[in-house]
């Protein structure tokens, strides 16, 4: 299955899920990439080189989703409602550092989790 990652009506990527809306990655393993954030049972993870907008998966259970950096919006995959609420929570506290890791990029990305307490 092939889901669609758009921004406005343009589509920007296309990339493979699961029969539960799970994105793939192909090659890349969860092990080597930052796991920025953990709360609640929600994973948060930054894949450095991926696609533009900016942005991180959050993953809880057998969910996940696609968030920008910059405005919250989805770019693929879905949250259980109260799942996505608390991840956007998360993402309005930790915006700035978020879009710094992304500036930063692979080997200078810190982990927020060890700076700064999650969602409450």
């Amino acid at each position: 299955m092939w889901a669609f990652l758009a921004e406005g009506s343009n589509v920007i990527a296309r990339v493979e899920s699961d029969a539960l809306g799970r994105v793939s990655h192909g090659s890349r393993n969860v092990a080597d990439v930052p796991r920025l954030s953990e709360f609640y049972g929600i994973v948060i993870y930054m894949y450095f080189g991926d696609h533009n907008p900016p942005h991180f998966h959050a993953i809880y259970a057998e969910h996940e989703a696609l968030v920008r950096i910059d405005d919250g919006s989805l770019l693929g995959g879905q949250l259980p409602r109260t799942a996505a609420r608390l991840v956007e929570q998360w993402r309005l506290l930790h915006e700035e550092e978020l879009v710094e890791n992304w500036r930063l990029g692979p080997g200078t990305s810190r982990s927020i989790c060890d700076r700064a307490p999650p969602v409450r």
